[in-house]
């Protein structure tokens, strides 16, 4: 299972783009993408992972579970 999930990730990783870098959309489906509230250019805008996020993350008991509950 884990290896599947890992497989549909680089997949994933390596298909999908930001819309504004995709060599088939044009101005005007950007711009419906804005104005409909829609994160067009998000690629742009690339925050740093802190450790504090990290330690919330792993330190939230849902996430713990699934963690456990995942692993064979």
């Amino acid at each position: 299972m884990i290896i599947f999930l890992d497989n549909c990730t680089t997949i994933w990783f390596k298909l999908v783009r930001d819309p504004s870098d995709h060599p088939r959309v044009n101005q005007a489906e950007i711009d419906y993408i804005k104005d409909g509230g829609g994160f067009a250019d998000i690629g742009e805008k690339k925050t740093k992972v802190k450790w504090a996020h990290i330690r919330l993350l792993l330190t939230n008991r849902q996430m713990i579970e699934f963690i456990l509950v995942s692993t064979p």
